[in-house]
Order: C-alpha cells, then structure tokens, then sequence
C-alpha cells in the first residue's frame, strides 16, 4: 500500500503519520490535497543528482491572500522520501472557496526567483465524504508563478501518481560519450553535465557581486586538471612575457612580477600576465577556450551549487593557495597562511600539477581525476564579457532556467570576467559564486587561465 505519511488537515492542529484512511477525522465533506512534483530533492541519489530545492511551503488562502487561521500554513523539509511516501492535505468545506499557494524553494535563498510555485483554487466540494484532487510542481516553471488570485489554477482529479520526483531530466548528471572523442587536449576531464543554482550565495561581500540567481543547466565539457603552466604556454607562444604587470589587484602598485620572466621560471608554475584574448587563442589552438562563467561556477562548487569548492566550511590555509601575500591585511580565521612552510607569494603553485600537494591546493575530484585550483593558487579569465544581473544574457524568456548561458565578447568590450581566487585573496573571492572584472587588454600577475573543450553526453542521457 502506498503510504500518505504526510497527509495533514489544514485548519486544525492535527498532523497524521501513517495512512490516511486511518487517521484522517472522518469530516462531513471533504478534499484531499495531493501534492506532486518532477524537482530534484534532497536525498535524490547523491552520486548522480544535486539536490536543487529543500523546502516545502503549504498555505491556504482566503480571495484576498490572507492565510484562512493561524494553523493554515505548513513548512516541510522536502526530502525525496516525503514525496515518494506521498504529501498530502486535507481541507473542509467552506462557504467560500479556498486558495491553495504551494511552493518549493532552496532555502538557502528562498525568493521569486528560485521557486516553484503554484496557486490554485479548491471550490467543488462534494456533497459528502471526500474526493481527491491534485497540484504538480514542475521544475521548467521555476521563478515564474503559476496562477494568481484573479487566475487561480484549478486542480486535477487525483487519479494516482502521475509525476515523480528527480525525474526531471536536465537535473541528473549527464556523463561524457568519450566515442570519438580524439581532440580533446591531454591533462583534462569530462565534467559531467547537470543543473545548479548559479548566484545562490550572495552574502556580505557585495564588491564580489553575482550575475543574479538563476538554475543553470550545463551540457557535458573537458576541463583542464590545472592551469596552464610556463611550459604549456612557451611550447606555444613566442612573444615574451612583461617583467612587470600592468595590474596589481593587491597592492595595486603595479610592481609585482610576472611569472615567466627569467627571475620567475619555473615549468610547472602557472602562466599570468597573459591579456585576454591572448589566452583565448591559447585555448582554440588546442580546440577548446576559455570555460564559461557558468561552467567555472559549475565546477567551483563541486557540481552540487556548494559555498567552496570544498563544501560550505570557511578556508583554512590548508584548503587552498589563499591569502599568501605577507603584507597583512587579509587573514583568513584571523592569521596570514604567509608561514615559511606555505608558499612565497612570489611562487604561487610552485607544486608539480598533477600532483596534489600536502599543504593549500583545492581540488575537486571527478571520478578519481583531481582538478586542482579552482579556487586558489592563481584567479583565472572566463570567457564572458564581465555583465550585470540586468543585462540580456542573464535573463530568459522562458522561465528562468538557463542553458549553457554565455555573454558573449564583441569587438568593442573592454571589461571581461575572471573566477577563482588568488595567492594574494582572501576567502570572498574564493566563493562559488563570487566574480571579477578586468580589462581585456590587462597584463595581471594574479591572473592565469586553464581550457574546456566540447564534450557530449552519452545516448540516452
């Protein structure tokens, strides 16, 4: 027997465990409230889906939007089980209809924009005992509401389970089909493709300000295990590195050096102070390109819409190349990671890449391939002109899922956008969701870049 566990009488204060037929009041006229959905919940197979939305809100509505009594709302965490079990509520009859505003939400940013949510109108009583009715949550309508007090939406006749959760598809990681994959550069890993909440943490550091919030989903992609490194770069490019920067982000003075000139050489340290468009050549010489801001916050937080890339922990000195500067002014937990058996700021990744060093370097491991450094060691340039939550490229007329989003850089953009932090950052950078600007044509020494290269999910996924 498929159990109703979390059916509820809406009004009172009664809330039933096991069957309803068995603990449900047996009221004079009646309608069961079925609630289903396609969203992908907590507890959805944690190998091959991230869970997008955790909270459950039930309200009961008079016409003018006001809850009908003090018991007329329920909060639920939404769990798999709970809507595999079965979520339903029970309202009586009343002289005048009855609204019904459910919604599902991240709770770590329940707004407009990250709900499923559907208001609908409960008006045809029987004449008695009960009947059962339902209202289907589903993920593509996701930031735009169905139904309003005017417009209500009217419930289906129940007629058994008809839409089942973590079934929508885009929501599942989609892995690569490797058949015939033979230009994609060696040192890099398919990540698989999937959905997840871009902007879900903004927080006190507004100078790192999101694109907006929106659920993003993402085709499968190659990415390069680390950032390119000196010797990568010089196989390959013949115009010398500058000795000094153009740009300092930390001490803004401009005399940090470069690494790759011939006091900073090492092969397996990363390149910087490479513009721009430079390393976008870089990376379509290989048959890739710069990752998209979409594909670096993808994968900065862990394919799971994390804080870090770790999970959602504050940094330590020893989960990334953060805050190695010596000058003072930037501690994370209230100490420099500047200790002489950490990393001079003058050689940030001076560990072989491939290799994940005991002391600083973040990784992110994707079927026993570590990426390493995405959030430290050096920020690196995302394909993307640098936009605003407001711009064209954020927004979808749809619904507010994007695929594979992309602002795309004209020929006049002079500020594009870089991801990650840095040796000389502290932990606001290093966020998920956090972002920069620079300018195009910039030589930063706190800047390197790694490649993506097209990938394609396997048939049938």
């Amino acid at each position: 027997m498929r159990s109703s566990a979390q059916g509820f009488l809406l009004g009172t204060a009664f809330v039933v465990g096991g069957c309803q037929s068995e603990h449900v009041p047996q009221v004079p006229s009646h309608i069961v409230v079925h609630i289903e959905t396609d969203a992908v919940l907590l507890g959805a197979s944690p190998t091959d889906q991230a869970p997008l939305f955790d909270h459950l809100r039930i309200e009961i509505l008079n016409a003018k939007g006001e809850l009908t009594c003090a018991t007329c709302a329920r909060e639920l965490e939404a769990t798999q089980e709970l809507f595999l079990d079965g979520v339903s509520f029970t309202i009586e009859q009343s002289n005048a209809p009855r609204f019904v505003r459910i919604t599902l939400a991240p709770s770590a940013l329940d707004i407009q924009s990250t709900r499923i949510e559907v208001l609908g109108i409960v008006d045809d009583f029987p004449v008695s005992g009960g009947k059962d009715v339902s209202f289907s949550l589903r993920t593509e309508t996701v930031g735009t509401p169905v139904g309003t007090l005017s417009e209500p939406l009217r419930a289906q006749v129940w007629t058994g389970p008809q839409l089942m959760p973590a079934t929508w598809k885009k929501g599942s990681h989609r892995p690569c089909d490797t058949t015939g994959d033979t230009n994609v550069a060696k040192g890099s890993v398919c990540v698989p493709g999937g959905a997840f909440w871009m902007g879900l943490a903004p927080d006190k550091f507004d100078e790192y300000a999101t694109c907006g919030t929106h659920l993003v989903v993402t085709e499968p992609f190659y990415m390069d295990t680390h950032e390119v490194s000196q010797s990568e770069w010089f196989e390959w490019a013949t115009t010398p590195i500058p000795t000094i920067p153009t740009g300092d982000f930390y001490t803004g003075s401009g005399s940090s050096p470069c690494n790759g000139v011939p006091t900073h050489t090492i092969a397996s340290m990363p390149i910087t102070c490479v513009e721009y468009d430079r390393a976008r050549a870089f990376c379509q010489a290989r048959g890739g390109d710069l990752p998209t801001e979409a594909q670096y916050e993808y994968v900065l937080g862990g394919l799971r819409s994390q804080k870090y890339v770790w999970g959602s922990g504050e940094p330590s000195c020893d989960d990334a190349v953060l805050d190695r500067t010596r000058l003072g002014v930037s501690p994370i937990r209230g100490a420099l990671c500047n200790d002489a058996t950490l990393l001079s700021p003058a050689f940030p990744g001076v560990f072989t890449h491939g290799v994940s060093s005991p002391i600083g370097r973040d990784v992110l491991d994707i079927g026993g391939t570590l990426i390493l450094d995405l959030a430290g060691n050096v920020a690196e340039w995302a394909r993307d002109r640098y936009a605003t939550s407001e711009d064209a490229c954020w927004r979808s007329e749809a619904a507010n899922i994007l695929v594979d989003p992309e602002c795309r850089v004209e020929r006049d953009t002079k500020n594009v956008a870089f991801r990650g932090g840095h040796f000389g950052a502290t932990a606001a950078l290093a966020r998920a969701s956090a972002r920069g600007a620079a300018s195009r044509n910039g030589k930063y020494n706190e800047i390197g870049f790694r490649c993506v290269y097209p990938g394609r999910a396997r048939p049938g996924n």
